[in-house]
């Protein structure tokens, strides 16, 4: 099951007075890091190192396209890591190039780590709709009052998610036996209980001798919403703010919280450097190759991934990406494939899983804020060692049980800065 809310625009209908509920999408690119001075190490006269930044490129014309059908690596000096236009999934990889003359051994650590909203983009609002409809008494229609006639639709919900505010309506029996709902009180969805969405139509002629209405509660004063501006003073709802000026996804766990003073939204206890991986990837050579400089040429996998072998009678499309087998039984992709009987293509499919039926990782890894590696240099080419790395921002870490939804959206908007590179020179003091 695909659990991502990611989408360019996602829109749930909820009911009439829950508003359109408008996800903008995850961010389209990828930043351009931009700080400075982020490693920092021991000093040493024997050794000296800088941070680059890798991408998989693809250039049928370039000197290097004779290997992995056009596909190489490009390195780029870079100081810094900080990400935001990110979705899950994405990864980013690096490499440390340490000159030395010397056998040293090294450790890699990360610090200064902080996760913030990106700037200007939610917003605590009033949402008027963000009220309770009750069954109203009246047996005539009353001056100055409006009636709502109600639809209640049996929703499919699972036992023990929590119930997203001010959707889900009980079906009830009042003195007389007679059936109407009313707005649950229930945190999460009980055994054996049903649950009913509602949509409220405004009745201009209510019939009272056929027909039971609703009345419409008061609307807030406060801010009582959390959303994103779509222009001027308009918003569009994402969240509900309890009393206490939160949006909690538990009962012990809060996403935002929001400063009425300042007027501000704050990251609580969803933050994405707690999804964010770190893969160690390890040593690769100088001299591999005369083009490459290194044999970090594969392919740009983190994981295993199952492949599907298509027929000779296949049709390619160019909408698809495509791989082949390298010499050494790599999978690396194919841009413009030509006709499917003059190569054996295959389509990438899901992660292999391992017994405890979790994705089968290439290297070993661990969450950003407790990842600590070791390189040496003891077999270095030339006085020059590249040691690799990566860094993702997990999908299935990102996963989070929002209203009875599994989605990633607690990571919305939100940035990601790793301020400290830390390698040091282990036996130093």
């Amino acid at each position: 099951m695909k659990r991502n809310l990611i989408l360019n625009s996602i829109v749930l209908f909820v009911t009439s007075f829950l508003l359109v509920l408008v996800v903008l999408a995850w961010y389209v690119s990828n930043s351009t890091v931009r700080a400075t001075g982020i490693i920092v190490k021991t000093s040493g006269d024997d050794y000296t190192l800088k941070l680059q930044r890798g991408t998989y490129t693809y250039d049928l014309d370039n000197d290097r396209s004779s290997y992995n059908s056009g596909w190489y690596w490009e390195w780029e000096d870079t100081d810094a890591m900080t990400f935001s236009d990110i979705q899950p999934g994405d990864a980013f990889y690096f490499r440390i190039v340490m000159e030395s003359t010397a056998s040293h051994e090294f450790s890699v650590d990360f610090g200064a780590i902080v996760s913030s909203l990106i700037e200007d983009t939610l917003y605590g609002y009033n949402s008027s709709l963000l009220v309770e409809y009750t069954k109203s008494s009246d047996t005539k229609k009353q001056e100055g009052k409006e009636y709502y006639f109600p639809t209640f639709t049996l929703d499919s919900v699972i036992q023990g998610y929590p119930v997203k505010p001010f959707t889900y309506y009980e079906k009830k029996l009042d003195d007389n036996d007679k059936e109407y709902y009313e707005l649950t009180e229930d945190e999460t969805f009980a055994t054996g209980k049903s649950y009913y969405k509602a949509r409220f139509t405004l009745e201009e002629f209510p019939d009272f001798k056929k027909n039971a209405y609703y009345e419409k509660g008061e609307a807030s004063t406060d801010v009582n919403a959390i959303g994103y501006k779509i222009v001027g003073t308009q918003y569009s709802f994402l969240y509900p703010l309890f009393s206490d000026n939160t949006v909690k996804i538990t009962d012990d766990k809060t996403l935002y919280s929001y400063d009425s003073e300042a007027k501000t939204v704050s990251l609580v206890d969803y933050k994405i450097e707690d999804v964010f991986k770190v893969y160690d990837i390890g040593i690769k050579e100088v001299g591999k190759s005369d083009l490459y400089h290194d044999n970090f040429y594969k392919n740009d996998l983190l994981y295993e991934y199952n492949y599907t072998k298509l027929t000779n009678e296949s049709t390619l499309s160019n909408d698809k990406i495509y791989y082949v087998k390298n010499l050494d039984s790599e999978y690396v992709k194919v841009v413009n494939p030509v006709e499917a009987n003059k190569l054996t293509y295959y389509e990438r499919g899901s992660k292999i899983l391992d017994s405890h039926n979790e994705p089968i990782t290439r290297y070993n890894n661990d969450f950003l804020k407790e990842a600590s590696y070791t390189f040496d240099t003891e077999n270095n080419v030339e006085g020059i060692t590249y040691y690799y790395f990566a860094l993702e921002f997990n999908d299935e870490a990102s996963i989070e049980n929002i209203y009875g939804t599994l989605s990633s959206n607690c990571y919305l908007y939100q940035k990601l800065r790793i301020g400290e590179l830390k390698v040091n020179k282990i036996g130093e003091e």
